[in-house]
């Protein structure tokens, strides 16, 4: 069967009005609710993925060299993500997730990110 047509049939077997809907949004705003962030992630785990105390400190280390260079007004953010990041998951997308309130992330990201009172002057 043809995807489109299984989607119209499914579809046509939930019907709910716009208060209904309305209804839902409000009672679950929460889950709709998203950022997007830019991070630039350092490692304190080996090869192995095995966490160690050098690397934790190592990572310290770059990071807080880092931090100096993103509040810097003139830091292209993107291209510091594309040359220090670790994460691959982000890093050729100039570090950006979109984060919602879904526990995609684990829950100390998530929790940051979703915390109102932590906005970013730097343009990501």
């Amino acid at each position: 069967m043809h995807s489109k047509k299984i989607a119209s049939q499914t579809q046509n077997n939930y019907k709910c009005t716009d208060a209904e809907l309305k209804k839902f949004y409000n009672s679950n705003k929460d889950k709709f609710y998203k950022v997007i962030v830019g991070h630039i992630l350092f490692l304190n785990t080996d090869e192995y993925n095995q966490y160690s105390p050098e690397k934790d400190a190592e990572a310290r280390k770059k990071a807080e060299d880092t931090l100096m260079k993103v509040n810097d007004p003139n830091t292209n953010f993107p291209a510091l993500v594309k040359e220090l990041s670790e994460d691959p998951g982000s890093k050729e997308t100039g570090g950006k997730y979109t984060v919602m309130n879904n526990n995609q992330f684990v829950p100390e990201f998530q929790d940051w990110a979703m915390d109102t009172s932590k906005k970013s002057v730097i343009p990501v």
